[in-house]
């Protein structure tokens, strides 16, 4: 499938939307700190590790895998399309260091996230290389959402 610029822009404005209106979602959530939460964090952290090693090896497989089911990105495209975008990407994580998960969050709207038990906010600095072999350096904050008793990248 070829990408013209009006629709990777709409493809844009629409994940930008959907971001927005996650964001305002979210405002019901509450907090759950994570200490006395050891187990949880500990969870979230190793699926952290593995999504970031998968997507420092190049492992498409592996990071569609990490997607949780209800993501954004899950939800507007398909696994064809993915690959293709994924292919055609320009930058590719390098490294990563300094996992933190910063909360835990239970999910109380259920209406907006009906499969998502839970959410974590997990911090973390990313090392990223682009084709032409620059590199950048940014700390990030991820979202991870436990489905079905598991933790994926939101």
């Amino acid at each position: 499938m070829k990408y013209s610029p009006v629709s990777r822009k709409q493809a844009f404005l629409k994940l930008t939307s959907l971001c927005v209106a996650s964001f305002f979602a979210f405002g019901s959530l509450t907090v759950c700190h994570c200490a006395g939460n050891d187990d949880e964090a500990s969870s979230v952290i190793k699926e952290a590790r593995s999504y970031f090693e998968a997507e420092i090896s190049r492992d498409a497989k592996a990071v569609w895998e990490a997607m949780a089911p209800s993501s954004v990105y899950k939800r507007q495209y398909g696994y064809d399309d993915y690959l293709e975008m994924y292919s055609k990407s320009d930058l590719a994580v390098r490294e990563y260091s300094d996992l933190e998960v910063v909360e835990i969050m239970d999910n109380n709207d259920r209406t907006a996230l009906p499969d998502v038990e839970k959410l974590a906010a997990v911090k973390v600095r990313v090392r990223l290389i682009s084709k032409d072999g620059r590199e950048t350096q940014h700390n990030n904050t991820f979202i991870f959402l436990k489905e079905k008793g598991r933790w994926f990248k939101g």
